[in-house]
């Protein structure tokens, strides 16, 4: 059963409405998926910091640079994993890396790379 949405309340969405379905997503090319990834992580980080439009994400920047602390991270975290159905935490969200290396990891996981992770400076594992 999908919540219904309350006028002005965009929060009351569930995850099944609030993504792309995983099966969809894996069917489209790689930088697609990723793109759509990239926007629902845009799209949650805005609703979470309350943030006017999904514009004001940089999709360059790291989520805590732009504001996104513990208590947001984790809530991201299980909105993603329960919506795209991929293993994120609260820790990786935290780390340095961008809005778009995180939707690559994403995707990559997606895809069925369970052990997919991102790599910092000479291959070392973040």
């Amino acid at each position: 059963m999908t919540a219904q949405a309350v006028p002005g309340d965009r929060r009351r969405l569930t995850h099944r409405r609030r993504f792309p379905d995983p099966d969809a997503l894996r069917a489209v090319r790689f930088d697609t998926r990723v793109r759509s990834i990239e926007e629902s992580i845009r799209r949650e980080l805005a609703l979470t910091l309350r943030l006017p439009s999904a514009d004001r994400v940089a999709t360059g920047r790291p989520l805590r640079a732009q504001g996104a602390g513990s208590i947001a991270a984790v809530r991201i975290a299980g909105l993603l994993e329960r919506g795209l159905r991929v293993r994120i935490s609260p820790v990786e969200l935290l780390r340095d890396d961008s809005v778009t290396e995180l939707a690559v990891l994403l995707a990559m996981r997606l895809e069925g790379r369970a052990e997919a992770h991102l790599t910092g400076p000479g291959g070392a594992r973040r």
